[in-house]
């Protein structure tokens, strides 16, 4: 671990349930160390990409898996290398970083006469070594501002009249176990999000990033009750990728990281999602884990706002949602009652999208109520059967013939960003669907906290009951129930 004065590090803010509060000024660390082939204490390798060039008698190998013995080396191929021989390696440092020191871990063996080691930073040289004689020392830290790469070079140039490179008798060689360059990052990831609304039980966020720095960290989501840091209900961290561009060496004064693929650059997604795994049994269906997403499945009904941050390594943080000017985005959570088999057979409504507006010349055809259909925005609509079936088969739930059975539902819409119940007598339309035909019946209207009944017998046979609600801007909640109406063969021969 190189011991340089004046350098700071703040770390990368960390979510914990105390602190429920970010902003994207928290981080403002901008410098790190990143290292190439071996990072500050001993083995510890770091599979940094090296390019590596050769012309004439040169030779470059690179090993950076072992310990701080190895690591890349330079050489010339016979006693007498000809003229032009060189033996190359590259180091490409992350891009849009400004270097302003550099340490390098080098050591020249032997010698030859007209050889040259070089070492350039952006393409200005560093260390610029003559080798006709043994190479007692080499600078070891250099303060040099530059960006690009890092170009470490053994050439043959024979003086005049020679074609070649006389090596002495310890031939000639460069070894390069690791390199530590301090850069400064300057630039946050930045990026979007695709996001669900409204959500049943968990929030699925994608966010999506490029980074042009030292390297993605992670993305953070907070989901408040107001557009606002002070009420936090919930917060989940996720890293982008493999999460893996982390400090060397935390809990000291710098950050230290591996110049290698764990820090990502350019495209990027950290993803909040619901992870599916096998059953415990063999055959069993696959069960949901929570993993990386928001489960928001015990936040009651209504309207949450949301914010992703998104970090590099050194702390640099960028919102990724902007709704009308605000790093906060209003979304819906509900719980649509779902289906089951036993005593009641309750069925969801779908999710509802909102289109684009379309002017309803008639504002009643649609099964809405006056001014209801215009003021019920994002409307949400269940419908369950209050009746136990003789039975469910597929989805399907098979009604007595004869009997009639209750169905009840509920009707919510936002106003003024919040969820509640839909205006008494707003109607819902009642559609019939049997084979290709669909007829439209008297629907139910709605009574106190938004909801309804409704008594119906069928004939035998089957048919889909499809009930309905169309606000005025062409916004659809719809519930459908497939139902069999048959005779009751068991009760039949009693």
């Amino acid at each position: 671990m190189p011991s340089f004065a004046g350098k700071s590090k703040l770390g990368v803010a960390v979510l914990t349930a105390a602190i429920l509060a970010l902003s994207a000024s928290a981080a403002s660390a901008n410098e790190a160390w990143v290292w190439a082939c071996h990072g500050p204490s001993s083995s510890m390798p770091i599979g940094t990409a090296m390019q590596s060039t050769v012309k004439v008698d040169g030779a470059a190998t690179s090993n950076c898996a072992g310990d701080d013995t190895t690591g890349a080396t330079l050489r010339f191929n016979g006693a007498t290398p000809g003229a032009g021989s060189v033996a190359q390696v590259e180091i490409q440092l992350p891009p849009g970083t400004t270097a302003s020191k550099v340490r390098i871990f080098h050591a020249v063996h032997g010698s030859a006469t007209g050889g040259r080691y070089i070492v350039t930073l952006g393409g200005a040289p560093i260390v610029n070594a003559a080798l006709d004689a043994p190479v007692t020392t080499l600078p070891t830290d250099i303060t040099q501002a530059g960006s690009g790469s890092l170009t470490f070079s053994l050439s043959c140039s024979p003086p005049a009249g020679s074609a070649t490179c006389t090596q002495g008798a310890d031939p000639v060689s460069v070894d390069i176990v690791k390199v530590a360059v301090l850069v400064n990052d300057t630039k946050a990831p930045y990026g979007s999000v695709n996001r669900n609304s409204p959500t049943n039980r968990f929030t699925q966020l994608i966010a999506s990033a490029i980074e042009e720095g030292v390297g993605f960290s992670h993305a953070d989501t907070l989901i408040s009750t107001t557009p606002s840091d002070a009420n936090v209900v919930m917060s989940k961290s996720v890293g982008f990728g493999k999460g893996q561009c982390t400090d060397l060496t935390s809990g000291d004064a710098t950050i230290d990281l591996p110049l290698d693929s764990r820090c990502e650059t350019g495209s990027g997604s950290a993803k909040f999602t619901t992870v599916f795994v096998p059953g415990p049994n063999p055959g069993d269906p696959p069960v949901e884990k929570v993993g990386d997403s928001l489960d928001t499945s015990g936040l009651p009904e209504g309207i949450y706002y949301r914010r992703v941050i998104a970090y590099d390594a050194v702390g640099n943080a960028q919102d990724l949602l902007n709704s009308n000017g605000s790093v906060w985005e209003a979304f819906e959570v509900w719980h649509p009652v779902l289906g089951s088999p036993t005593q009641t057979l309750s069925i969801g409504s779908s999710a509802t999208s909102d289109p684009v507006p379309q002017p309803n010349v008639k504002p009643n055809q649609n099964g809405s109520q006056g001014n209801a259909s215009t003021a019920c925005r994002s409307p949400r609509l269940s419908v369950s059967l209050g009746q136990k079936p003789l039975r469910v088969s597929k989805s399907v739930a098979v009604l007595q013939y004869g009997k009639r059975y209750r169905f009840e539902g509920r009707l919510s819409c936002v106003v003024n960003g919040r969820r509640i119940s839909a205006p008494k007598r707003t109607k819902v339309q009642l559609l019939n669907k049997v084979g290709k035909k669909t007829v439209t019946k008297t629907g139910p209207k709605i009574a106190d906290k938004g909801r309804f009944k409704l008594t119906l017998k069928y004939p035998r046979g089957s048919r889909t009951l499809i009930f309905r609600f169309t606000n005025s801007t062409g916004q659809r909640s719809q519930v459908s129930i497939k139902i069999k109406t048959e005779t009751n063969k068991k009760s039949a021969k009693r």
